[in-house]
């Protein structure tokens, strides 16, 4: 896998409503409520 594939990968994971929501949750010591994105 080049680096630039991965920076992609990396980036699309970190831009996710997801992360935000488990970032979100963990600052906030709350569980997460993902949805799917």
């Amino acid at each position: 896998m080049s680096s630039n594939v991965f920076r992609e990968c990396v980036r699309a994971v970190y831009d996710s409503v997801d992360y935000q929501e488990g970032m979100s949750a963990f600052m906030e010591k709350r569980k997460p409520e993902f949805v799917g994105h």
